[in-house]
């Protein structure tokens, strides 16, 4: 399955985080394949949060595998 809107790459569900007492913040994209999480990592919206967001040093991102959902538990 691909994104809500059909695109390849497109995450299917989204978190955002934020740490207020040290204004750091982040996000969890999940979805269907690994190959779609990589090619919204290697894309242009990855590419441009640093500069879009005037991220003082790198953005750091990791693709990682979920283990077990509520469903399958």
């Amino acid at each position: 399955m691909n994104g809500a809107d059909g695109a390849e790459g497109r995450a299917i569900q989204k978190y955002y985080l934020r740490d207020h007492e040290t204004g750091r913040v982040g996000g969890i994209y999940l979805f269907e394949t690994k190959e779609a999480a990589e090619a919204y990592v290697n894309g242009p919206i990855v590419a441009s949060v640093g500069d879009r967001f005037n991220v003082d040093g790198d953005v750091d991102i990791e693709v990682l595998k979920v283990q077990l959902t509520l469903d399958e538990a």
